[in-house]
């Protein structure tokens, strides 16, 4: 993607004036860098692995604090820089600077604090570290260490690690505030609501068995019938009395023959056996 396509990407909506912050990484500089011109009010640039070879067309940009052009191909022609005159922090890691005579142009800087120059052949020359603190009166960090040697860290990974912490302490907040939920009611088993309908499915075809029960007497009654070859239809039944009484002639009135008599000494028995268990 090139610088421009980069740039409007960026930007959005935003008026150039509106914008402060760049990351323009690995764009194709292939047109130069007049393109950022209008960013008037740019304080962070980030134009790192974009293969820059030159800062020849670098616009002045008075706001910028923080430049970052690491692992592209400068040489030379640091002076372009000077074009940024309130630069504090400066990254031109993995670059190609071999002499002290190229960083010199960095002398104008005034209000550089942080310079980092590791992975470029100026670093393995001999008095590296002294030369260059030498050349500004106000750095603090050259390649993440003091004058002293001492290792430095450096802003961008003080935020990063606050951040960090700030992501932790909102994790334990979200923690502690789970804990002090009362624990959710765990729902009754599928199982028990099963055998709750086992047993009301139990109860309706019991109910229905009771009404399909016949009535008492009925049975002794049916069985008679049968022995007389199934002509019920001598009898009807007494809504008043829930009982079974024969209709038309007196029964006693009939010659009754053999078969009828042993009909009427199961009956006989029956009712026996009922009167006996009522006892």
């Amino acid at each position: 993607m090139s610088l421009a396509d980069c740039i409007r990407r960026e930007k959005g909506t935003k008026d150039p004036s509106e914008v402060d912050t760049l990351c323009l990484d690995q764009a194709k500089c292939t047109e130069g860098l007049a393109p950022l011109a209008p960013f008037l009010n740019l304080a962070s640039l980030s134009i790192q692995d974009a293969g820059i070879s030159s800062l020849d067309g670098l616009p002045a940009l008075d706001n910028v604090t923080e430049l970052k052009m690491s692992d592209n191909k400068i040489k030379g022609g640091l002076e372009n820089l000077l074009r940024l005159p309130n630069l504090e922090r400066l990254y031109l890691a993995g670059n190609q600077i071999g002499t002290f005579e190229a960083l010199e142009k960095l002398a104008g800087l005034a209000k550089l604090e942080l310079l980092d120059l590791e992975g470029n052949p100026v670093t393995k020359l001999d008095g590296y570290q002294s030369k260059v603190f030498n050349m500004f009166d106000t750095l603090i960090a050259l390649d993440g260490k003091n004058r002293d040697g001492e290792e430095i860290e450096d802003e961008d990974d003080d935020d990063e690690d606050e951040d960090e912490e700030g992501d932790d302490d909102d994790d334990d907040e979200e923690d502690e505030e789970d804990r002090r939920q009362p624990p959710k009611k765990k729902p009754a088993p599928a199982e028990e609501d099963e055998e709750e309908d086992d047993e009301e499915d139990d109860e309706e075809d019991d109910d229905d068995d009771d009404e399909d029960a016949p009535a008492e007497g009925f049975t002794e009654y049916t069985e008679y019938a049968n022995i007389l070859g199934g002509d019920a239809a001598a009898y009807e039944e007494d809504d008043d009395d829930d009982e079974f009484e024969p209709t038309g002639e007196d029964p006693e009135d009939f010659d009754i023959p053999e078969e009828e008599e042993e009909a009427d000494s199961v009956l006989g028995k029956h009712a026996r056996e009922g009167e006996e268990g009522g006892t």
